[in-house]
């Protein structure tokens, strides 16, 4: 029987023993619970992964809001506070950022900075739920960013001519009203255009309501009108060295030797008579032959409406001296005024974000000269002596009398009469001030700014004229061309570095417009010009034809260099 039992038995242990039924099994347990913990890594890796891309994105948003160079908080506040918006620790954030202005040793203020590069780290932890099984509780990660804008400065002088020949229509006749088809209203007409181009402002239909870009807060403008002289300003006048004898507008005589360098003038410090050389209706124009400082130069503005109302209102004054307003021009883009246009930001005349301009020559700044002329340049005339000998404009006279002139005026704020202050005075000095007195009061009181009707006060007021002599250089018409040919070499020396190789072609791009202008104008414009390419013939009233095409070539410029 036993043996019977053991027969039935071994077959089936035989197969018990070769079955792999119960190894499927455990293999099947061994790879369901691998899979488990695949899947638990997968869902710590998406968390970390998650957290990750979320801190990814907020360094990447953060680093390029902190690098617009228009922003005027602390780049590193900026990141801290994106990070903190988005749910992380800002005190874990390493930012760092580094800028580049026009010139070192000033603020970092918009209108310096040529480029900001800002960069931001995180190091994080992230407790694991499945990892941790197989001993790894946290899961370290860095996420990292960098961002760089780069802006290119641009400083331009528009050089505009304000002269009388301004107020005539395209066939030479003046117009009856101040509103009527005419050079002037084309010119600031057509200088709108232009900053609003430039400057990257958008108006309403009706022209109103405009809004000027962030992205123009890099560009400056100086406006220089010039008529028989150039007007600075009493600010810059003063900077410049200018000894004034009168206060209706602030010229400096700008001699021979001034046009020798690209500098602003500082050779005389003299300051231009108040008078006139032609007699033109007041309905266009403002007595004298320097503008007066409502006419003067507007230096670094970059404010589209402050520009527009000054060249909207800006009005015509006597003669037409290209040759200084594009010395001015030149001079105001020349790093050698760097100094004078510190002192005028300190004193409020500039915006401080400018305090640095103009930038090197060598420097990623671009540099542009936009001279328009209607015209031919006239000789630099100045009055004589009322006196029964008519002698030629000098000034030894004002000279010697200054000195007496500032003692008078000082005992007059002190309370004392004129009389008394004069009767004072020692006998050399009674005689330096009995002669500057008849110049003082002809052309220098600011009772005289008027236009006379009749015949007897305009004979007074328009004695014979001579030139301005300096030293040997007498200022006509043919050295004042000349002058005008020197200025524009000066813009258009090249750039070079200290190893003598080439930065760039030529300091200031020059742009010229000859406005319904006769040749030998038209001729000095063509040759002052960069390029033929930038020189503009214009026979009609459409000079906005003009300063749009200069303003699209500035744009492109900026966006290829």
């Amino acid at each position: 029987m036993f043996r019977d039992f053991r027969a039935a038995l071994g077959p089936r242990a035989a197969r018990f023993r070769r079955s792999e039924d119960a190894g499927m099994t455990a293999l099947s347990l061994f790879i369901f619970l691998t899979m488990l913990f695949i899947l638990g890594m997968a869902v710590d890796l998406m968390r970390y992964e998650t957290r990750r891309t979320a801190l990814q994105n907020s360094l990447d948003s953060a680093v390029l809001a902190a690098s617009n160079l228009n922003i005027g908080s602390e780049c590193e506040t900026v990141i801290r506070d994106f990070i903190e918006s988005a749910g992380f620790d800002p005190t874990v954030v390493a930012p760092t950022c580094n800028e580049e202005v026009l010139s070192q040793g000033v603020s970092s203020t918009p209108g310096n900075l040529v480029s900001r590069s800002t960069t931001a780290s995180y190091d994080f932890d992230l407790n694991t739920i499945f990892m941790k099984l197989v001993g790894y509780d946290k899961l370290n990660g860095l996420a990292a960013s960098a961002a760089e804008q780069r802006a290119t400065p641009v400083e331009i002088s528009l050089v505009l001519d304000i002269s009388g020949s301004m107020r005539f229509d395209e066939f030479g006749a003046t117009p009856s009203v101040i509103t009527g088809e005419n050079r002037i209203n084309d010119l600031r007409d057509a200088v709108d255009g232009f900053l609003r181009k430039v400057l990257d402002v958008t108006c309403d239909q009706s022209g109103n309501n405009c809004v000027q870009s962030p992205s123009s807060a890099h560009i400056t403008v100086n406006i220089v009108p010039y008529a028989g002289h150039v007007n600075p300003g009493p600010e810059l006048f003063a900077l410049m060295g200018g000894l004034p004898w009168h206060s209706w507008s602030h010229c400096v005589e700008v001699t021979d030797a001034d046009f020798n360098t690209a500098n602003l003038p500082s050779s005389s410090g003299l300051q231009v008579p108040h008078k006139m050389r032609w007699l033109i209706s007041d309905l266009w124009m403002n007595w004298g032959w320097c503008p007066k400082d409502t006419s003067a130069i507007m230096p670094m503005e970059n404010n589209y409406q402050t520009l527009s109302d000054y060249v909207r209102n800006i009005r015509l004054h006597d003669g037409t001296a290209t040759h200084i307003g594009m010395k001015y021009g030149v001079a105001l883009l020349n790093p050698t005024s760097r100094d004078e246009i510190a002192a005028l930001a300190s004193a409020g005349v500039v915006e401080k974000a400018f305090a640095a301009r103009p930038a090197d020559w060598d420097s990623e700044a671009m540099k542009i000269v936009v001279l328009m002329t209607d015209g031919k340049t006239t000789s630099q005339f100045r009055p004589k002596y009322l006196d029964p000998d008519w002698q030629d404009w000098t000034y030894t006279i004002i000279e010697n009398g200054r000195p007496v002139f500032e003692t008078l005026k000082t005992k007059v704020a002190q309370g004392m009469t004129p009389e008394d202050a004069v009767a004072e005075l020692s006998d050399q000095d009674r005689a330096h001030w009995e002669a500057m007195a008849p110049i003082l009061d002809q052309y220098g009181s600011t009772g005289s700014d008027f236009l006379p009707n009749d015949p007897a006060a305009v004979e007074s007021f328009y004695p014979p004229a001579s030139l301005y002599v300096d030293g040997s250089t007498t200022h006509d018409a043919a050295v004042n061309n000349g002058h005008i040919t020197a200025m524009c070499n000066e813009a258009k020396k090249p750039v070079l570095a200290d190893d003598g190789s080439l930065v760039r072609s030529d300091r200031i791009t020059v742009f010229t417009i000859a406005f319904l202008a006769p040749k030998s104008a038209r001729d000095l414009m063509a040759e002052c010009a960069s390029t033929p390419a930038h020189f503009y013939n214009i026979e009609g009233l459409n000079i906005s034809r003009a300063f749009n095409s200069i303003a699209s070539s500035i744009e492109t410029l900026r966006l290829t260099q």
